[in-house]
């Protein structure tokens, strides 16, 4: 709508983000008054918290019609302008609470539009040179910018299409991200791709804004302790950059976005003593990925039983706490999206994670960098120990106490860890019943025989479970029962179980799948230590032990290259490709794009995908479905299902 070609041809880019800026921006200061009305007693005055849960609910209802009816989904995005605007002119006190918001944010979006300016300096896979487009074109970037294309464009009823490969369907997936990302989009929706790439920075800088200012009362930034807060600026820096960046740059880069401001969000929740809308960012958070729906659930039970004095009447005085309209609207929407996105849809998720001994999903990971590192950390630690029992003779003034009281009821919590490796030997000591089971040539029956393929996959499955696989995935949740040992048991009885339930399901169900969501996991709980680490007016009642433990871990990471190297794909990978604006403006007036289209300009396997995704035009393409395996490093292709009803391909004459 607000968007051409014409506009990064003739204008610097650097003027082009600014204007993309502009409409992001809009959109947050616009999703506020809905917010604002549904959260008026059970949040503050944010103007962040409430556009994220405006936005939120939208995306939620925009991902139920995109699996119904797509035709609507661009009538919600409408919806949502219309609602928004209406409440901010009728109500007077959502304006006055409006204004209260932006003053009192006015340092938050300075600093976002900061970050903005410098994401776009360091990643931008986008450049002009004479009369080309020059594109750093990873498959990812189609990937992302497909769903959302066809939630602004569609006009048909059938399943969801993938936009560069028509006229397949998307199988079972998660549109939430998508429903939320279009709703940014939908003013400069001709910008494909390029608007995406910018809105993806502008959520870094939404992040990394909010994930500072956590750190930093109001109050204080007003007090006159310039070298407290110098300090504490550093060590906020360095605990980002330690333990957070590799997370957070794939998860944003990716369709996590939600699911990582909500970190703070929640955790924010935790340390208050008012925790109204704790279930509330807890079902926002399963709404943004299915795979969440455990940490939302341990959440719950935290809500439940976090009380000095529990009693029945406590407990039923919390449920009725909880029985309120924006939790019961957000389990409502959790319920028709998960509904709608397996109903009459094909699954094309793996069923089993086949063990490898490369992990390539765990590098992302802080526990990762641990175990592959644990001799230089077993190092670092002892030298952290021996530094601080240095400083407590000669700069402490009184005593502090290292190593915390160790009770027979901790026995317990450690024997947790114990959890896995249990299961797993039965598995092992079981591993040829189990298989006999499943071995089709000992059963005649057709039931049976339709279990071949997993029974397949099974052996595979079980020929990749041993020893030094497991003994990976024993360290996992000791590593965490270690730096939560000091802290209170409600809390580190809830994030340890978290680690056990995501550990246990990457093994049995897939990697892909389950390791998004131990990133949230490790966010949550690194996040949470940090806030508690870097409170100055904590005074280590419970022991120093898992703060020397996270300066270990910190340091671990300055010194271990392979960890960073993880997130340089987003910024530095990728094909480039060129394309003449004459052509691409040639292009953008056919309706759609055909392989006679794409074959005169360029032979390179992905441009006709990249082409669809700047362009916004569906590509039919002459791929058939049955070699989609031969094209499985264009990712969109990983979800394609046939179409149920027959589609008509234009290009065919």
């Amino acid at each position: 709508m607000f968007f051409s070609l014409n506009l990064i041809e003739i204008l610097p880019l650097y003027i082009v983000d600014i204007f993309f800026f502009l409409f992001f921006f809009v959109v947050v200061l616009l999703g506020y008054p809905i917010g604002r009305y549904l959260l008026f007693n059970y949040c503050e005055n944010n103007l962040i918290k409430n556009s994220i849960f405006s936005l939120s609910v939208f995306a939620a209802v925009i991902s139920i019609v995109v699996n119904l009816a797509p035709i609507f989904s661009k009538y919600v995005i409408v919806i949502f302008y219309l609602l928004n605007f209406f409440a901010l002119i009728a109500s007077s006190n959502i304006r006055n609470d409006f204004l209260k918001a932006i003053i009192s944010s006015k340092f938050v979006l300075f600093s976002i539009f900061i970050i903005f300016l410098i994401a776009n300096l360091i990643y931008k896979p986008i450049s002009i040179e004479e009369d080309r487009l020059i594109f750093l074109f990873d498959t990812h970037h189609t990937y992302f910018v497909n769903p959302i294309s066809e939630i602004l464009t569609s006009d048909y009823f059938s399943r969801i299409k993938i936009l560069s490969f028509y006229p397949y369907e998307w199988s079972a997936y998660h549109f939430f991200q998508a429903g939320f990302n279009s709703i940014f989009l939908s003013p400069v929706y001709l910008s494909g791709t390029i608007g995406l790439i910018s809105l993806k920075n502008f959520y870094l800088s939404i992040f990394l804004s909010l994930f500072f200012f956590s750190f930093f009362k109001e109050k204080n930034l007003n007090t006159n302790k310039n070298f407290s807060l110098v300090l504490k600026f550093l060590l906020t820096i360095l605990v980002l950059i330690s333990l957070f960046f590799t997370k957070i740059i794939w998860l944003i880069q990716s369709n996590g976005f939600v699911s990582a401001l909500l970190v703070i969000f929640i955790v924010q929740s935790l340390l208050s003593k008012n925790k109204n809308d704790l279930l509330i960012w807890a079902i926002i958070l399963s709404l943004s990925s299915f795979r969440n729906v455990f940490i939302s659930l341990m959440l719950f039970i935290y809500y439940l039983f976090d009380t000095q004095n529990f009693n029945f009447e406590i407990f039923v005085n919390k449920i009725k706490k909880i029985i309120n309209l924006p939790n019961l609207l957000l389990s409502i929407l959790f319920l028709l999206y998960f509904m709608s996105t397996f109903y009459q849809t094909e699954v094309t998720a793996s069923m089993y994670n086949l063990l490898s001994h490369e992990r390539p999903w765990w590098l992302f990971t802080t526990t990762n960098n641990i175990i592959e590192n644990f001799q230089y950390f077993v190092l670092i630690v002892f030298l952290s120990i021996i530094t601080f029992y240095f400083l407590s003779k000669i700069v402490f003034t009184k005593k502090l106490k290292l190593f915390p009281n160790f009770e027979k009821k901790d026995l317990f919590y450690f024997s947790l860890v114990l959890v896995l490796p249990s299961i797993c030997i039965i598995l092992l000591v079981l591993k040829n019943q189990i298989l006999d089971i499943y071995n089709v040539e000992k059963l005649g029956s057709h039931f049976w025989i339709a279990l071949s393929v997993n029974a397949e996959k099974l052996k595979i499955f079980f020929y990749s479970f041993d020893i030094p696989n497991l003994s990976f995935y024993f360290f996992v949740p000791l590593i965490w029962c270690l730096l939560l040992f000091n802290f209170k048991i409600l809390s580190k009885y809830i994030f340890t179980i978290l680690v056990i339930i995501h550990t246990f399901l990457s093994i049995f169900i897939n990697n892909a799948i389950i390791l998004p969501a131990f990133f949230v996991t490790e966010l949550l709980i690194l996040f949470f230590i940090s806030h508690i680490f870097l409170d100055f007016n904590n005074n280590f009642k419970n022991g120093l032990l898992s703060y020397l433990l996270i300066i270990s871990v910190m340091i671990l990471s300055f010194f271990n290259p392979t960890y960073t190297e993880s997130f340089k794909g987003f910024y530095r990978n990728g094909d480039r490709i060129s394309f003449k604006f004459k052509d691409l403006k040639a292009l953008q007036k056919k309706k759609y794009l055909c392989p006679n289209d794409i074959n005169q300009f360029s032979s390179y396997k992905h441009y006709a995908s990249a082409l669809s995704g700047i362009l916004v035009k569906p590509y039919y393409t002459d791929i058939s479905i049955f070699d989609k395996y031969e094209n499985w490093d264009s990712v969109s292709v990983r979800w394609a299902a046939v179409p149920k009803k027959h589609a008509k391909n234009p290009c065919i004459n």
